[in-house]
């Protein structure tokens, strides 16, 4: 435990130093720190601290049904610091504030939602060594060509009677969060409802095969693949969801084959993987053809319901309302001090997922296009 803070303390003051150094006296011959928490001003200022990690409360609202202890405002204070980092995370995955007395934090809240993106035509690059899928079941099984049609790239399964019944597309095989992390949750074991959609697009029909537009073309799923030690080591598959389509079904969608699925860990076993494994464990999409018609897959996205789709994708000019409303508080308590010092603010803390880097890329987007506010900080897990 120590360690790890140790390394996340040097870490933020290197590059906390280099974002501040032409705003302030905060370089790296002159560092001071002071707790996380509540703080004695008068004492810190005469031990000669000029960084302050703590939340930042522009006011206290009337409901105790959760009340945060002791809260009371406190930007005057932060104020005499020439660092401030914001710790602020009141949220829920519903978008409530945990605790009733102090305002919703809603920058923190978007970043503990989930999205990603799979591009299928990125599959052919076997050079490319991020977390993307896969072609195939193996080297000796790709079979998928890379198409463009309108400016559009997709992975084609072709037309060749032999590739039928084979995986076009697998992966990324990578860890995926089962349940919210984000902070002061009423229940921290809520599992998270992803949704996922599969774009493929029909291609030419196999004739070889008597092609009809009522059989089936394309089977997509998640699976989940984990190791277990007991009673005996071994390796177990897990179909979370899937979904067989025919041509007509396919071109009914819009070419989108869309499902929710989720982990329910009390049927699941943990996901241990053995030192060295190359096994691929964790989170799988999978598309398997099955034949009658060529298809043309473009790509595969997926998101979290209560957070990303309620917030971002269904109602996000309310979202910017939110922010905007939420920003304000703080201009208007201490006018432009609090901000001259401002250095950033809390994002969810120790990210374990790639699912959450989109969502942190975009709620810093905003932060410097939309809302013209510091950026987003966090602590990086260490190992």
């Amino acid at each position: 435990m120590f360690l790890r803070f140790k390394i996340f303390f040097i870490s933020l003051i290197l590059s906390t130093a280099a974002l501040c150094q032409s705003q302030s006296s905060f370089n790296s011959d002159n560092i001071h720190w002071s707790a996380w928490g509540y703080h004695n001003t008068g004492l810190h200022n005469q031990l000669g601290f000029r960084t302050v990690m703590e939340r930042a409360i522009p006011e206290t609202l009337a409901d105790n049904t959760r009340p945060l202890p002791n809260a009371r405002i406190n930007l005057s204070d932060l104020s005499f610091y020439e660092n401030i980092f914001a710790v602020n995370n009141n949220a829920t995955s519903e978008g409530r504030g945990f605790y009733t007395n102090i305002p919703t934090d809603w920058l923190y809240l978007l970043t503990g939602g989930y999205y990603n993106v799979f591009y299928a035509s990125r599959a052919a690059d076997t050079t490319n060594q991020y977390v993307v899928l896969k072609e195939g079941e193996g080297w000796n099984s790709r079979f998928g060509v890379v198409k463009t049609i309108n400016g559009k790239e997709y992975l084609s399964s072709g037309s060749n009677i032999d590739d039928i019944n084979k995986i076009l597309l697998r992966g990324p095989n990578y860890y995926q969060h089962k349940t919210y992390e984000l902070f002061n949750q009423i229940s921290s074991d809520q599992i998270i409802n992803y949704k996922i959609q599969f774009e493929i697009k029909p291609g030419e029909p196999v004739i070889a095969e008597g092609s009809s537009p009522n059989l089936p073309m394309v089977a997509c799923s998640v699976l989940y693949k984990v190791h277990i030690k007991e009673p005996q080591p071994e390796d177990r598959v897990y179909t979370l969801e899937s979904r067989v389509k025919t041509y007509n079904e396919l071109t009914a969608s819009n070419n989108i084959i869309e499902f929710n699925y989720k982990y329910n860990l009390s049927g699941l076993a943990y996901t241990i993987v053995p030192p060295n494994d190359p096994t691929p464990y964790g989170t799988e999409y999978v598309i398997n053809w099955l034949g009658n018609y060529e298809i043309l897959a473009h790509k595969i996205e997926l998101w979290d319901v209560a957070v990303w789709q309620q917030r971002k994708i269904d109602f996000f000019p309310v979202y910017i309302g939110k922010v905007n409303e939420y920003l304000g508080k703080f201009q208007a308590a201490t006018g432009s001090r609090f901000y001259n010092n401002l250095r950033g603010w809390l994002s969810l803390n120790e990210p374990h997922t790639v699912d959450l880097l989109r969502p942190f890329r975009f709620v810093d987007s905003l932060c410097k296009y939309q809302f013209n506010t510091r950026p987003m900080f966090t602590q990086w897990y260490p190992n």
